[in-house]
This record gives C-alpha cells, sequence and structure tokens, in this order.
C-alpha cells in the first residue's frame, strides 16, 4: 500500500468517525461507542 493510499483510508475513517458523532450527536440520543468500534474493524 502506498503512502497516499494509506493517507486516503486514514482521511475516510476520520469522515466516518466524525459522521458517527454527529448523528449521535444530533439526535440527541444512543451511545458513540459500537459504531466507533465498527468504524475501526472496516
Amino acid at each position: 500500500m502506498t503512502k497516499q493510499e494509506m493517507l486516503q483510508l486514514k482521511m475516510t475513517a476520520t469522515r466516518v468517525r466524525m459522521g458517527i458523532i454527529e448523528a449521535t450527536h444530533g439526535g440527541k440520543s444512543g451511545h458513540p461507542g459500537g459504531s466507533l468500534s465498527a468504524a475501526d474493524v472496516l
């Protein structure tokens, strides 16, 4: 895997995590732990 590909994956992972936090916060409900763990696996 090239450095560029690795950087792209890290950026995608960050966007996924931010989406999880924003959705949980926006819904004023839930716990992001499980979703964040699933994002790490993916």
